[in-house]
């Protein structure tokens, strides 16, 4: 299976990009705040597109954002209070096994590519590199986003997706995960040591594309959820020209477990956790829009879902 698009965009905004062919989008532009009422709820819920590594102090420029946060009584996100820097350093498996080395992965060709990689962010080389495959392409994309940036190396600690999380228990807020950090690894981390070789190999040889993800954070800023799913089509629109090595499979494409498959299995149980209690949804923002998307996944079941402008 060829997993390089869901790499590349989710180490980015941590929510992966397989395929979704959809023109679909918000049918409103602009807006990562949106109310949800109608379809028996006696209180509206909210849904919030959140961008990982966005600082706390951008939610002042949310209109709306503090009275709607203010207004529920339940934060509910990808994974709850689980993940941390911390967390992640304790999964297993993100070491190599012992007998074997990118020199078994890989050509000379790419070796070398790789080679000036690493020396050029970690000063190692591949025959010194021990994280697996998909774990290095996780760190690089990591390393390239952070390059000549001005933004806080504890940004996991200190952006949006933390921050609401600390704020929501120093509310006495439950904090419900939508999903298990450990279920969000295997989808983004799994897979045979060559597969994860393939990805990291066409994440390194096309850097166009991951330029193009740097474009997502001033559209986010904007607050155009129909601008970063433009910039979303696009990608996959490059996607399709470039080596056939580095495209998904028609079933990964049908298949979409990290955008429309995960989306599907949160409408599972957002219905009711926004029945029992007024809630805020905390998800990556390129949820939101799509014909997968949960705004016209939340309007298919009914609900009014109405962008908040202030």
């Amino acid at each position: 299976m060829k997993k390089f698009v869901r790499h590349l965009v989710y180490t980015v905004f941590f929510i992966g990009i397989v395929s979704c062919s959809s023109t679909v989008t918000t049918g409103e532009g602009t807006g990562l705040l949106w109310q949800i009422s109608g379809n028996g709820l006696k209180n509206p819920s909210y849904l919030f597109g959140t961008h990982h590594l966005v600082l706390k102090q951008f939610l002042d420029s949310v209109p709306g954002f503090y009275p709607a946060f203010n207004s529920v009584s339940q934060l509910i996100s990808e994974v709850g209070a689980e993940l941390s820097p911390e967390m992640m350093n304790s999964f297993p498996d993100m070491m190599m096994p012992v007998d074997t080395t990118y020199r078994d992965l890989l050509g000379d060709e790419d070796l070398r590519i790789l080679d000036s990689v690493l020396l050029k962010y970690f000063k190692v080389t591949s025959g010194q590199m021990s994280m697996k495959p998909s774990i290095l392409s996780y760190s690089i994309m990591m390393m390239y986003y952070f390059e000549d940036r001005d933004i806080p190396k504890d940004i996991l600690q200190n952006g949006l997706d933390g921050h609401l999380t600390n704020e929501a228990l120093s509310k006495g807020y439950p904090v419900v995960a939508l999903e298990s950090a450990d279920s969000q690894y295997q989808l983004l981390f799994k897979g045979s040591l060559t597969e994860q070789a393939l990805e990291l190999m066409c994440t390194l040889k096309y850097p166009a594309l991951m330029e193009a993800q740097v474009e997502l954070e001033p559209a986010y800023h904007r607050q155009d959820l129909d601008k970063l799913w433009k910039i979303y089509q696009d990608q996959l629109a490059e996607i399709e020209k470039i080596d056939i090595a580095c495209q998904p499979t028609p079933e990964e494409k049908e298949e979409d477990a990290l955008v429309k498959g995960r989306n599907l299995k949160w409408m599972e149980k957002i219905p009711g956790l926004i029945t029992e209690q007024p809630s805020i949804i905390v998800v990556g923002a390129l949820h939101l829009p799509g014909e997968y998307g949960l705004i016209h996944q939340l309007r298919e079941k009914g609900y009014t879902v109405r962008v908040v402008k202030k």
